[in-house]
């Protein structure tokens, strides 16, 4: 590709030697060294795709049109961004366009293709994305509020005994949304874009203020504390409560052994099972349809077996169906075997939040839950940073197969524990 087949040329007789045999020609040469594809490598009266590819063509468009074009002291330096003096600080800057079909691909997608480049270009100028990490602390800090505000409302609009159902129900409404989202997504990505999309992501909380709106909600008793004051009485709550302690054993094992699946199932599907959007969407939605299912029959089977047991026998389905995920030799084994992972985790993690409703009293319910929010969101990204480090030394099926087989002594150790002392599972609300 580099030219090479060119040389038969060099060596082919020049006609004007054949007119005059005295006269000595010299033979023509071609350095080939000089040569690359495309060829020629200028002059083109058209923007190539291969324009865009950073490489040897893209640097000439800079230098030929774009620089003189636009020249001024900022641009000449022909850095990944620019550095801007504004105020009494300094502002790097950078911007980016993608042409990327299919929008997700073996390796990434889009949107981290996005992030990822403007924040290389952004860390090459020597500066730090600080607005990208403000906006996601800010997010992640309106979560941890949002989980535990709308979870302590669930007992004063339900009888207790149907609490358990209520809280399957809330979890049913989170994972149908993963169900049926994608294909919504799709309809206004089509219809308008990607920011379409968005738009309408951002309208529908709209929805959900408006029935808050309408909801009224009774007031439970409690003196105002600080926000680590309060998150310090639901600690000593938990450390004080049987069942709440022998809960959190398995949930803080759950989350940052088993949790971090859920981030890596777009990688499973493009990088492992060597698909696109389509395996990731099957993926997506086996383990959504997996965790409805729990939500929905997560009342009924509780009342028969109790929470506690169901949380400890959901953990010991969990532990097998991870080995069998990250062992499927294919996408067509992998979703049914996802399905059962988003079964068994579903079964255990709304149980987890059933434990801390019903053994919590009401004045430190929204207390207690935020202790399990704590863990969520401590833990949770924890363990994906530490299991992607991982998988890049030993490959994400290992990882996987390895999540479940250590969450399944976890568990076993737990059970033994319990065996060995001569007690049963606590139950709830002693």
């Amino acid at each position: 590709g580099e030219g090479r087949n060119a040389s038969p040329l060099a060596s082919r007789p020049s006609p004007q030697k054949h007119i005059n045999q005295r006269l000595p020609m010299p033979t023509p040469t071609i350095d080939l060294t000089s040569l690359a594809c495309p060829i020629p490598i200028s002059d083109y009266p058209h923007v190539l795709m291969a324009h865009g590819g950073g490489g040897r063509l893209s640097q000439m468009l800079i230098e030929r049109m774009f620089a003189p074009t636009f020249a001024n002291p900022t641009l000449e330096t022909l850095h990944d961004g620019a550095i801007l003096d504004v105020g009494a600080g300094r502002l790097a800057f950078s911007t980016d366009s993608f042409v990327v079909s299919p929008l997700f691909f073996p390796g990434g997608d889009i949107g981290s293709l996005a992030i990822h480049g403007t924040v290389n270009d952004l860390a090459m100028c020597g500066a730090q994305p600080l607005g990208i990490a403000v906006v996601a602390f800010l997010a992640g800090c309106v979560s941890a509020f949002t989980f535990p505000s709308f979870q302590t409302t669930l007992p004063t609009l339900v009888p207790p005994e149907e609490l358990v159902s209520a809280v399957g129900l809330s979890n049913a409404q989170y994972n149908i949304g993963r169900v049926v989202g994608p294909a919504f997504a799709a309809i206004a990505i089509a219809a308008g874009g990607i920011h379409t999309a968005l738009w309408c992501n951002a309208a529908s909380y709209l929805a959900v203020c408006m029935a808050v709106a309408l909801v009224s909600f009774h007031q439970p008793p409690g003196e105002r504390r600080p926000v680590f004051g309060a998150l310090a009485d639901g600690v000593r709550f938990a450390r004080s409560s049987p069942a709440m302690r022998s809960m959190l054993v398995l949930m803080v094992a759950t989350i940052a052994i088993a949790s971090p699946f859920i981030a890596f199932v777009p990688q499973m599907a493009t990088n492992v099972f060597g698909g696109g959007s389509n395996a990731t969407s099957l993926l997506v939605t086996s383990q959504g349809v997996g965790a409805v299912v729990a939500a929905f029959t997560l009342g009924s089977v509780s009342r028969r077996f109790g929470l506690a047991r169901v949380s400890l026998l959901a953990l010991a389905g969990l532990a097998p169906a991870l080995v069998l995920y990250g062992s499927a030799p294919g996408i067509w084994l992998a979703v049914p075997a996802l399905a059962i992972v988003g079964l068994t985790y579903g079964y255990a993690f709304i149980s987890f939040v059933g434990v801390a409703q019903e053994a919590a009293p009401e004045a430190l319910r929204g207390r207690v839950l935020a202790v399990n929010s704590f863990v969520l969101g401590v833990l949770y990204p924890v363990g994906a940073l530490v299991q992607g480090q991982l998988a890049d030394v030993v490959g994400l099926r290992w990882v996987t197969i390895g999540s479940g087989v250590l969450l399944f002594v976890v568990v076993a150790a737990r059970a033994l524990r319990l065996a060995r002392t001569d007690r049963e599972l606590v139950p709830l609300g002693q």
